[in-house]
């Protein structure tokens, strides 16, 4: 899961491949908390992010954000823009139509497995934003530009938002990756952690 930022496993195929039975890894169990505890003491980006949690979801934060989930249907990204989705010979247009009413759309994890991206449209920026307020503001402010695309990080990113950037970055090379988060340590470690894990250049905006 370290090795490839976008993988995402549930944790009852991960239980029964190391364990042999699903039982062994449970959320909640004494060996969930040692691995969240494992993956906290060397992520400290990571432990200073769900520092902000309550206790009970501290642990299911930061091994999702690992890659290792109960569902991946909890997984997801908000995202807007004019692209749409192709999976299994299937094309899903949500966020064209969403955007057309200047709406963002959900993607979750599953949906984003094996997709690709496509647009009619040239896309010239890809804009993640860390705060939701500050997302919520810029589809107002871009709504009528169709040559933009916005992806809400909420905070540190989950392995649904890398896959979508990575996806985005597949689908426009040419396109300019920015992002704008908070004036502090913790807003920079999330923007690196961006880079290295989607391995997208991402230039910061508004952020020196």
């Amino acid at each position: 899961l370290r090795r490839d930022s976008s993988r995402m496993e549930r944790v009852v195929h991960v239980s029964r491949l190391v364990a042999g039975d699903t039982h062994w890894l449970r959320p909640g169990n004494q060996v969930w908390n040692d691995l969240a505890a494992d993956v906290l003491q060397f992520d400290t980006g990571l432990a200073e992010f769900t520092a902000e949690l309550p206790v009970n979801e501290q642990a299911a934060r930061a091994l999702g954000i690992c890659g290792l989930t109960e569902n991946l249907t909890s997984i997801a990204v908000l995202a807007f823009g004019r692209f749409s989705l192709h999976r299994n010979h299937s094309e899903w247009q949500w966020a064209i139509e969403a955007a057309e009413q200047q709406l963002p759309v959900w993607f979750s994890a599953q949906q984003l497995l094996s997709a690709k991206i496509v647009s009619n449209e040239p896309v010239r920026r890809i804009l993640s934003v860390e705060n939701e307020t500050s997302f919520l503001d810029l589809i107002e402010a871009y709504k009528s530009d169709r040559q933009i695309i916005l992806v809400y990080t909420a905070g540190h990113a989950n392995r649904a938002v890398v896959a979508l950037l990575k996806l985005l970055a597949t689908a426009y090379p040419n396109a300019e990756f920015v992002h704008q988060g908070d004036l502090d340590l913790f807003g920079v470690r999330i923007l690196g952690s961006l880079v290295e894990r989607t391995g997208v250049s991402i230039r910061p905006m508004f952020m020196d």
